[in-house]
């Protein structure tokens, strides 16, 4: 599922001249595999769950956004001014996204898993697209 919504995606991600909603391309600086379940713990495990090459889309209203970890709509007024993104397990801190790049993304919650540390990530900056989540 993950896979097709990443190729979907990527085949929006172009920019064009109506395209309004901002394209975070982000690269893994660090992960770690501390409070992980064990099956997640090898290099291929740690990758499942902080991916090497995070993409995601913010709408240009930042009501919505998307990432490998799903779409979160309804953002309130925190979360949209942050960079904050929450889903169903993760969350990513974009606080410094705009500034220095800086992403940092945890898991909050899950059967097996505690609280660890953050992944960080190094984002480009931004770039224009028309891709939403209603496509």
């Amino acid at each position: 599922m993950r896979f097709v919504f990443f190729l979907v995606l990527s085949n929006f991600c172009a920019t064009f001249g109506f395209a309004q909603n901002d394209f975070f391309r982000c690269d893994r600086i660090s992960a770690s595999s501390v409070n992980l379940k064990k099956e997640y713990q090898s290099p291929n495990g740690l990758n499942k769950v902080f991916p090497p090459e995070l993409k995601i889309v913010i709408a240009k209203n930042k009501k919505w956004a998307a990432s490998f970890y799903g779409v979160t709509k309804n953002r309130n007024a925190n979360e949209m001014k942050f960079d904050i993104m929450t889903f169903k397990n993760m969350r990513i801190d974009g606080k410094l996204l705009r500034s220095s790049g800086d992403l940092y993304v945890r898991i909050i919650s899950s059967a097996g898993h505690k609280h660890g540390i953050p992944a960080k990530y190094k984002c480009d900056k931004a770039t224009k697209t028309s891709w939403s989540p209603e496509q």
